[in-house]
């Protein structure tokens, strides 16, 4: 199973929505593998 990308990117988009209205959202995304990703919506895909 691949990590759900087309999910990570539709929360980039709401993400950018709240970040234009000041909102700093953080994103954390566990792989099937189990490991814990970290990542800040500024740098969004």
């Amino acid at each position: 199973m691949k990590t759900p990308f087309a999910m990570v990117r539709a929360l980039c988009r709401l993400a950018e929505h709240k970040i234009k209205e000041g909102s700093t959202l953080i994103v954390w995304v566990t792989t099937p593998q189990g490991e814990a990703v970290f990542g800040g919506f500024q740098d969004a895909w």
